[in-house]
Formats: structure tokens, C-alpha cells, sequence
């Protein structure tokens, strides 16, 4: 599953991503969410409103040493 990163828009509650397939803009919901996720490398996963690709913008879900 491809990995790619966000950025927070300037509408509140709300951050952006671009699918790595078709280049789609996509919102999530709750930015802080995921960004508390990504401290504690958990996955985030979404789903392109356009190409229905599944991708992760979140942590790689793996231990760190």
C-alpha cells in the first residue's frame, strides 16, 4: 500500500492528500486524528473519492526500535 503525506487546509478541521494513482484531491475529516495517529506510527487510512485507491497518510504501523 502506497504511502503518501497530508497538509492541513485552510478550512478548519480539515486536511488534504493526493492519491498517489490518479492525483485526486481528498479531504480528511479530523486532522488532528491523524496527526496524533502519525506520533504513534499508526496507519491512516483513505480512500479516493475518484479511483476508490486505498492509501495510507499516516504512521507505517511498524515497531521502532
Amino acid at each position: 500500500m502506497k504511502q503518501v503525506g497530508f497538509y492541513f487546509s485552510r478550512a478548519p478541521y480539515e486536511a488534504r492528500s493526493d492519491c498517489p494513482e490518479c492525483g485526486w484531491m481528498n479531504t480528511t475529516s479530523d486532522p488532528m486524528a491523524t496527526f496524533e495517529s502519525i506520533k504513534i506510527n499508526r496507519p491512516v487510512y483513505v480512500q479516493c473519492d475518484h479511483c476508490e485507491t486505498l492509501y495510507n497518510i499516516g504512521g507505517t504501523g511498524e515497531e521502532e526500535d
